[in-house]
């Protein structure tokens, strides 16, 4: 045929044996914490797609205690026999910082006064070698954006909102640059402040003697919150420990105000079944239960309950603080 033919050789070279796997460098994370992330194991087939995603893991365990500019660095000795020892040789590192906290759309309040209210602080300045708060974590990233929300609804911008969150690291990757970015909106005032209850030992005149909230003034949802609370409060010492308590907000935006009902949902009453005492060893139980503001079939009431913890504790027979539940 005029072509010329040929044998087309092919060598095929087995991939080795891992003989045992070694940690050097450690000493943040110690072996017992690293190994359970490493899943190649002695006598298994060493490939380098699976050393890439042990190396992933091993960082990624680093980055969980803030060091990013942790490296890993895999080796292998070359053994008799096709096997080979693979070592893994790791370079940890510093925290990273947070170099600097960048706030964009603030216009009511400087950086600085915003930057108080965050769990996370910029490193560097005076006394920075004390700090321990200023190092890089993803969750107070998060708690900040909702200390920044808390601070400005305290302030009476109810349309407050982070608009984005940006960490990035810094080419050397030992500090990070967080900025936010932030809509403050308008400032609200309360509008008309209402109360609605269904329950007869709670009526709506008695609500309003107890929220402590002026028409006109600048909304506040910390007030809203711990009226509520208080509101919880005095409906539990009526016997009613489950109580429905809420506010419903009715937003001007062309007013700016925010209008409050505070509705008070018909719940059943709670009452004491049944009192058992548990790890008295001193005493006997008539000892403790005499001292009980209450009795099984009263209604559940809970100053009676904190007076009733208080005088037990009081006997002294107890060296650690009694739970009541």
């Amino acid at each position: 045929t005029g072509v010329d033919t040929g044998a087309i050789v092919i060598t095929v070279q087995e991939n080795p044996v891992i003989n045992r796997i070694v940690l050097e460098g450690n000493k943040r994370i110690k072996d017992d914490k690293i190994a359970p992330e490493i899943q190649l194991k002695p006598r298994e087939i060493f490939t380098r797609s699976k050393v890439r995603a042990d190396v992933d893991r091993i960082i990624e365990l680093y980055k969980r205690q803030g060091r990013f500019a942790a490296r890993v660095e895999p080796k292998i000795v070359q053994l008799d026999q096709n096997r080979v020892d693979l070592i893994f040789e790791i370079y940890e590192g510093d925290k990273s910082k947070v170099r600097r906290i960048n706030i964009v759309g603030n216009e009511q309040f400087s950086d600085a006064r915003l930057r108080k209210e965050m769990y996370t602080r910029q490193a560097g300045g005076f006394l920075g070698f004390l700090k321990s708060n200023d190092t890089y974590d993803p969750d107070r990233l998060a708690a900040d954006q909702q200390k920044l929300r808390a601070f400005y609804l305290t302030e009476g911008y109810a349309d407050f909102r982070v608009v984005s969150a940006l960490a990035e690291l810094t080419p050397d990757r030992r500090n990070f640059i967080i900025t936010y970015v932030i809509d403050e909106g308008p400032r609200y005032k309360f509008g008309t402040v209402e109360a609605e209850s269904a329950l007869r030992d709670l009526p709506k005149e008695k609500i309003m003697e107890l929220v402590h909230i002026q028409p006109g003034s600048w909304f506040n949802a910390k007030a809203v919150e711990d009226a509520v609370t208080s509101l919880n409060e005095v409906a539990g010492n009526l016997g009613y420990a489950f109580a429905d308590i809420s506010p419903a907000y009715n937003r001007d935006p062309q007013a700016h105000t925010m209008s409050l009902t505070f509705r008070v949902r018909e719940t059943p009453r709670v009452y004491v079944e049944r009192i058992d005492i548990n790890g008295n060893t001193v005493t006997h139980d008539k000892v403790v239960r005499r001292e009980f503001r209450v009795n099984e079939g009263d209604a559940f009431n809970a100053i009676k309950i904190k007076r009733s913890q208080d005088r037990v504790q009081s006997l002294g027979y107890f060296q650690q603080n009694i739970e009541i539940k």
